[in-house]
């Protein structure tokens, strides 16, 4: 009695293991749904307000993020919503969830947005062939829906930019035209302009300084057309440009100063102290150069803006005549330079579309080598089924027919015996003409049965089961001299089949020669052969 009734207790503890457990499950499973749908909210209005979006995130307690998908929409949301309020982050280990989730499963689009937003962070980091190897795997997503033409037009930007850090100018000017072209189309002005400045400055960096001036002023016209003011970008830009163009011209860079002036006040900014002392050196007003250049500040580790600084600060010591002091920071400015050249050596990514399109392709090579061998591996196994089938089959047939041709002789020999009765004789008689056909001389053999497939054959195989099973009805027909083949198309009648289906079991698209001739043996006329037929098979079985 303890005994039974500590078993009772164990089962009952199990059982309430089992249903604790389960509806643990069950509490995790609607918790995991009830975060993925709160998810979808924020990714619905996350491009309209970024702030609210990361003030949603941040509020969400990490604990109740368990499954995969939950992990990775999340890791992506909050990527965007940090990158959407402007703050850089180096480290890929909070969007690397959404990378390897989605480079495996969900949407084309949360793949892009994956690999767009690792690449933003390898930029920041300044992992620039990294960040090159994310943005090319990310265009890969880009078609059938993977990305809106606002996110690959920012794609085509931000690979132009990581391209110009490595001094890849002819990479960069393709990508920023791809940028252009894309924004032109999108209500978005401001991303346009900012696109249409990037390539003139990439273009006069390239020496193109045609190409460059002509960009700008199609931009300007467009500006102009689109009722817009000209930005203090748009003035930096130019100004930049025509500095640097020999010769000067003066009338045109004074134009455009005061311009940037203007737009500068009208958007309550303070000017550029670079492109003051740029533009006062172009115009020979060298001391209001110096006074300029003094209020620079250039942020530490930003290798570029320190060329530029040391570049200006050469030209302005060369046109006051101290030229030791400008030797000094062409010197600098050297170093710079040739450090960054140095890098770009190190990790050059000039060719790194090239090696990916080549990875790509050998890839998709691969994959139809092993489709081709999976599919010469499925066909040798069918054809080799088939041999096997279709051998096992005459070893079938070629047996019923040995031992058909067994009893044709048995029978034979008994009919040679006295002691038989006439019932016997007749019954035996009966079966050796019903295998006469297929059996006695001039039939045809197993091995010619099995070597042919014709209509032919297959009607004289049918009729020579039929005599085995039903010998009777072929002994009937027999005695009309019928042929094997037209006794198998008898068989088949009296086995209920109709034209259309003896046809297709035949291969042939009619009948009606084979039924005249058949009709003409036995002498009928007037009368269905199908009833005909049907008739003699009843009236045999009958008998039998």
């Amino acid at each position: 009695m303890p005994y039974i009734y500590i078993t009772f207790l164990f089962q009952k503890m199990k059982k309430s293991r089992f249903i604790l457990f389960a509806l643990t499950l069950l509490a995790m499973s609607c918790h995991s749904t009830e975060t993925l749908e709160r998810l979808g909210s924020i990714e619905g209005y996350i491009q309209d307000d970024p702030a609210q979006a990361l003030s949603e995130l941040s509020a969400i307690d990490k604990s109740s993020i368990v499954g995969k998908e939950d992990r990775a929409l999340y890791s992506l949301l909050y990527s965007m919503a940090l990158d959407k309020n402007y703050i850089d982050i180096c480290s890929d280990s909070l969007i690397v969830d959404a990378v390897r989730y989605y480079s495996g499963h969900g949407s084309r689009r949360h793949r892009f947005l994956s690999y767009y937003y690792l690449a933003r962070v390898q930029t920041n980091a300044e992992l620039y062939p990294e960040a090159v190897k994310s943005c090319l795997r990310a265009e890969a997503s880009a078609g059938d829906g993977g990305a809106t033409d606002d996110y690959k037009a920012r794609l085509y930007s931000q690979m132009a930019e990581i391209y110009l850090k490595q001094f890849a100018l002819d990479k960069a000017i393709e990508s920023s035209k791809n940028a252009r072209a894309i924004s032109v189309h999108l209500d978005n002005p401001q991303f346009y302009i900012h696109n249409s400045l990037d390539l003139a400055s990439l273009l006069a960096a390239k020496g193109m300084s045609e190409e460059s001036r002509s960009i700008a002023d199609s931009l300007e016209t467009w500006i102009g057309e689109k009722g817009l003011d000209c930005p203090p970008a748009f003035y930096e830009t130019v100004l930049r440009i025509e500095v640097d163009r020999k010769p000067v011209d003066t009338a045109r860079i004074s134009k455009l100063y005061d311009g940037y002036k203007e737009s500068v006040a009208d958007n309550g900014l303070s000017e550029n102290p670079v492109t003051v002392c740029r533009v006062e050196s172009a115009l020979g007003n060298y001391a209001k150069a110096r006074d300029a250049i003094g209020a620079a500040v250039i942020n530490a580790g930003d290798s570029f803006a320190a060329a530029g600084l040391y570049s200006t600060l050469s030209r302005l010591h060369e046109g006051l005549g101290e030229y030791e002091t400008a030797l000094e920071y062409r010197y600098k400015y050297d170093d710079i330079v040739e450090g960054l050249h140095q890098s770009v050596f190190n990790n050059d990514v000039r060719f790194l579309q090239e090696r990916y399109e080549a990875e790509r392709k050998s890839h998709r090579q691969d994959i139809i080598r092993y489709i081709l061998a999976a599919g010469i591996i499925l066909l040798i196994t069918i054809v080799l089924a088939v041999i096997l089938r279709q051998r096992q089959n005459k070893k079938e047939y070629e047996r019923s027919l040995i031992e058909a041709q067994l009893e044709y002789n048995l029978i034979s020999r008994l009919l040679e015996e006295k002691e038989n009765t006439a019932g016997v004789k007749d019954i035996l008689e009966q079966r050796l003409k019903a295998l006469r056909p297929f059996i006695g001389p001039g039939s045809y053999t197993a091995k010619a049965i099995v070597k042919r497939n014709s209509s032919k054959d297959i009607l004289e195989s049918i009729g020579f089961l039929c005599a085995l099973t039903h010998p009777g009805y072929v002994d009937a027909l027999s005695k009309c001299d019928l042929t094997p083949e037209e006794i198998g198309i008898c068989a088949l009648y009296a086995y209920d089949f109709r034209p259309k289906q003896m046809a297709t079991i035949i291969g042939e698209s009619s009948l009606y020669h084979k039924n005249s001739v058949i009709r003409a043996k036995m002498k009928i006329s007037g009368t269905n052969l199908t009833t005909v037929l049907a008739k003699i098979f009843e009236e045999t079985e009958n008998r039998s």
